[in-house]
């Protein structure tokens, strides 16, 4: 007897159970806003509530993307509300009827990044660069309420300033009031993270100089004890900043920047022929601190020639997309000025901690040993900092 494959779908099997579909409830903004950034809160009566975050970067190390919450139903757990915030921004989740038609009905994410070319329009540049960078801020949100570390504290600082550097170098694209508005609130929260990761610098600093003294080892932890004060003092602003209504505010504030910001007439138009216009005021500013500050530049000095050095870098990196190979290279060679500044800088820093603390005897000579160290180190990277700077100096460098 020939049967069809029709006549044997609807046949059950003799066996077969039916199935139970657990009796999951998924909660979400009326705007979808969880489902937009590729978050999931759920609640299960057998496992409590859920929150399951997108992957991140695996440099910042093992990252527990699911988290769960005891707590009973219809009543969103506080510790994973704050795992969301950065999403929810304050609106309160609620119950979603039918998680697969909601699914169906879901918009294009809350900040699209758009893809860039040689041929894109200003206006398409500036976006990717300030939608990326919320991107990032938005992303690195939960990892730093979970687990703050040095990485991603350093991480969040270094995309909330590229962000500053962007909206400076892209200005003359942009309303100017409303960028530098922006610039300022953005201030706000960068330092209050260099508070943090200037304190870990420090320690870090400072231990790898102890550690290479094998006689003085012994003393390492009752030296950093008050350095490690001061940290714990810096993260505790960056938790409670976090945590505050200032933050959503500007979370809302960079979001709504990045999805529609607000342009003058030539951003519409190509942006390479745009490249000089926008790159040259940015290296002028480094040119420019670099002549000022003379052939024995104070500390404060190589400092700023540092900043200056960070904005350049910013700025090729954002406008790679449309000129480049030579922006790449251009920007690494910018890096590598900006590192050996920056080893001079953290190690002028780490001497007058040194020097300015007072410490108790057994701590005094390692302390000063170190000091010593870091003056060596100061001087060095004095010296070498300037042949880089030359090399960016030079036309074939720069024809771009």
């Amino acid at each position: 007897m020939r049967v069809s494959l029709r006549q044997v779908a609807l046949e059950p099997y003799p066996d077969a159970t039916p199935l139970r579909r657990p009796n999951v409830v998924s909660y979400d903004s009326p705007d979808l806003r969880l489902l937009r950034w590729g978050v999931s809160l759920k609640y299960r009566p057998e496992g409590g509530w859920t929150v399951k975050l997108p992957e991140f970067d695996r440099k910042h190390g093992k990252f527990r993307n699911e988290h769960t919450f005891p707590g009973e139903a219809g009543i969103v757990p506080p510790a994973a509300l704050d795992l969301v915030a950065a999403v929810l921004r304050g609106v309160r989740p609620e119950p979603m009827p039918n998680v697969r038609a909601a699914g169906k009905r879901a918009p294009e994410p809350e900040l699209p990044i758009p893809m860039v070319d040689r041929d894109a329009r200003a206006s398409v540049v500036v976006t990717a660069a300030l939608a990326a960078g919320v991107h990032r801020v938005v992303r690195m949100d939960p990892l730093l309420r979970v687990e703050p570390t040095i990485e991603r504290i350093h991480d969040a600082r270094v995309t909330v300033r590229r962000l500053r550097s962007h909206l400076r170098t892209f200005r003359p694209l942009l309303h100017g009031p409303w960028a530098d508005q922006l610039r300022e609130r953005l201030r706000w929260l960068n330092d209050v993270l260099a508070g943090a990761r200037d304190a870990d610098v420090l320690i870090a600093d400072i231990t790898k100089r102890a550690l290479a003294m094998p006689g003085q080892r012994r003393h390492v932890d009752a030296l950093l004890e008050p350095y490690r004060k001061q940290r714990d003092d810096a993260y505790a602003a960056v938790e409670a900043v976090l945590r505050s209504p200032r933050y959503t505010s500007l979370m809302d504030a960079l979001i709504a920047a990045a999805r529609a910001p607000q342009f003058m007439l030539p951003a519409y138009g190509r942006a390479r022929p745009l490249v000089d216009e926008l790159m040259e005021p940015v290296w002028k500013r480094l040119h420019k601190r670099v002549r000022r500050a003379g052939g024995s530049p104070h500390d404060h000095d190589l400092h700023g020639i540092r900043i200056k050095a960070k904005h350049v870098r910013y700025a090729a990196e954002a406008l790679e997309p449309i000129v480049g190979r030579s922006a790449r290279k251009f920007a690494k060679h910018v890096e590598a000025l900006q590192k050996v500044l920056g080893e001079q800088h953290d190690a002028v820093v780490a001497y007058r901690a040194l020097n300015e603390r007072p410490h108790t005897p057994r701590c005094a000579f390692l302390a000063g040993e170190i000091a010593a160290a870091e003056q060596a180190v100061a001087t060095d990277r004095r010296q070498r900092w300037h042949p880089r700077y030359a090399e960016l100096c030079a036309k074939k460098m720069r024809f771009w």
